[in-house]
């Protein structure tokens, strides 16, 4: 199947009639300080990481690290395309498979008094995503286990880019 961007084409030629991806790239413009090679890499799923990239918030500039291209993808979700949206009004947020932070430095810089339970167990993510969130210490709790409706021990498989 061909890719580009690592998408597949039927996703691609789908893209244009989809209104987020507009709301997307009017937003790439005013939340990230370079929006250009944002956009680049975006599209072409091109750049070396770990990649550090200025975003505004309302609580000022933050400054994720993404460590693939599908964590910039999972960036551009969360702070363009809106896909976890939310007013300033978020007192307590649970963030079940937190991976490297974005959503939860999303939803801490929507006010100065939310508050963040986190989960995600696996120790690379955890490393990266404390790093990511070093300003907003003590305005995070960090569990480092699995969610799941049942007690007990399960294995289970991680992707390279530690996203699923």
């Amino acid at each position: 199947m061909m890719r580009l961007g690592g998408r597949s084409l039927h996703t691609i030629t789908r893209a244009p009639f989809q209104p987020r991806h507009y709301r997307a790239a009017l937003n790439m413009a005013r939340v990230y300080h370079h929006p250009l090679p944002v956009l680049y890499r975006y599209l072409s799923g091109a750049g070396k990481y770990p990649w550090d990239v200025p975003v505004r918030t309302p609580l000022g500039t933050v400054t994720p690290r993404v460590f693939s291209h599908a964590a910039l993808r999972t960036l551009n979700e969360i702070f363009c395309r809106l896909d976890y949206r939310v007013d300033d009004s978020p007192k307590v947020i649970v963030d079940i498979g937190s991976n490297v932070g974005l959503s939860a430095l999303y939803f801490l810089t929507r006010n100065m008094q939310s508050l963040c339970y986190l989960f995600e167990p696996l120790t690379e993510n955890v490393s990266r995503l404390e790093q990511n969130l070093a300003a907003f210490r003590g305005r995070y709790i960090l569990d480092t286990n699995a969610v799941a409706d049942t007690d007990g021990m399960v294995e289970f498989g991680v992707e390279s880019t530690g996203q699923y």
